[in-house]
């Protein structure tokens, strides 16, 4: 209801400073919770009376808390978008193994749990791939290797020898 009445004020040209700045302040502090927080933590302050810098006060720990977490949060994106571009490079050829790439630009809009668990599950299916990219010429070679000696050691050599041509 307060904030109502901040904006009827700010529309009536009826606002101080002090009033302009606790409706950014809400403002803020939902826009982060809205995208950095899960549904189940409630981080609303306590204290919603008294005069406009007391509420103020109340609000400016929690929106401190809050944008550290979305800080956080955006480092775990861009952590796990880097090893995803970073084996994505790799495999495709594009950068040498231990090459660092370019830290990636994270959608600020949606820092979600979910997302970010999309992501690291991204980041799983490719690191299995890039075993399997790493993995698969060695074991082509092992397995010519095992069949040529399988034929040789039973007498059918496949390659002539010299001089038997």
């Amino acid at each position: 209801m307060h904030y109502i009445l901040c904006l009827v004020n700010l529309l009536c040209g009826k606002f101080s400073v002090l009033a302009l700045s606790e409706l950014r302040s809400h403002t803020k502090l939902f826009f982060i919770t809205g995208y950095t927080i899960d549904n189940t933590q409630s981080m609303q302050p306590e204290k919603t009376t008294g005069t406009i810098k007391q509420q103020l006060a109340a609000i400016a720990p929690t929106l401190e808390q809050l944008t550290k977490q979305k800080n956080e949060r955006k480092r775990e994106f861009v952590n796990v978008q880097s090893q995803i571009d970073q084996i994505c490079g790799e495999i495709a050829g594009t950068i040498e193994v231990g090459e660092q790439v370019a830290t990636p630009q994270v959608n600020e809009d949606d820092l979600t749990l979910e997302r970010l668990e999309d992501f690291r599950s991204q980041l799983q299916e490719l690191e299995k791939e890039k075993v399997l990219f790493y993995l698969l010429p060695f074991l082509l070679v092992l397995m010519l290797h095992s069949s040529y000696h399988s034929h040789r050691i039973r007498g059918r050599c496949l390659v002539p020898r010299p001089g038997n041509v």
